[in-house]
């Protein structure tokens, strides 16, 4: 609720003007429409992969960029909608998984679910949860605000800039992403192991992990960095051929 409302303040501290801050409210407004479903996504899929079950969330994932790429092309091509059809997609897949996650979160039997007499708050629990998440929410807060202070600057230079931020930005979300889901398992992995006194196996998880990001994302960023390099060689081509015609 207050991402919506306070969609149009956020757009002016970014700087936005013009079409610009309109694209902006408008997109901000429907994202904002995905925040429980995808906090709901994120407990369901912590829960899962604690209980070592990442297929099912994987499985959402996967088919939450298929719908996103489909309502995408329907919403924007298609029908022309523009950039609140780009929002509408992505909120949408980011979204259909709720009905699945409530009823895997409260009624299935055959997993580990949550019981609503739970959700009122324990004291000693709370304590527990806010000295790992507090540090946690702190940082993911201040990245926020400074990506918001940088694309701010940014589109004072012109949206041009902007949107190439934007751009690189995905792009290197492409090899970033992937580590991801191995950070959680691994915490997983870690925390059983030490809390059944094993921390040798714990030490071996945590090195196993290390050396495979390090191999994957020399090679991922090289192959990125070598097609990137050749369509920037083309690119300039194509701008000299019209110069010079």
């Amino acid at each position: 609720m207050l991402m919506f409302l306070l969609a149009p303040a956020l757009a002016k501290i970014m700087n936005a003007r013009g079409e610009t801050y309109e694209y902006a409210v408008t997109y901000f407004r429907i994202r904002s429409l995905e925040i429980l479903p995808m906090f709901m996504y994120l407990i369901y899929q912590g829960i899962r992969h604690a209980e070592d079950q990442s297929i099912l969330p994987t499985t959402f994932n996967f088919a939450s960029i298929i719908i996103n790429i489909f309502f995408a092309w329907l919403f924007v091509k298609e029908l022309d909608m523009g950039v609140a059809g780009a929002a509408w997609a992505t909120m949408i897949s980011n979204s259909f998984t709720l009905p699945f996650v409530l009823f895997g979160l409260f009624f299935n039997r055959r997993t580990l679910s949550v019981n609503i007499k739970e959700f009122f708050p324990d004291k000693e629990t709370s304590k527990d949860i806010l000295k790992l998440v507090f540090p946690a929410s702190i940082t993911s807060a201040l990245n926020a605000i400074g990506f918001m202070i940088l694309t701010g600057r940014l589109l004072s230079f012109g949206d041009g800039i902007s949107c190439g931020l934007a751009i690189g930005n995905r792009i290197s979300l492409l090899v970033t992403n992937i580590f991801a889901p191995i950070s959680t398992i691994l915490s997983t992995y870690l925390i059983v192991n030490i809390e059944n006194n094993n921390p040798n196996r714990a030490r071996k998880s945590y090195l196993t992990a290390l050396y495979f990001i390090i191999g994957l994302s020399v090679v991922l960023t090289g192959i990125v960095c070598y097609y990137l390099n050749h369509w920037f060689i083309l690119y300039w081509q194509k701008i000299y051929h019209l110069i010079t015609m």
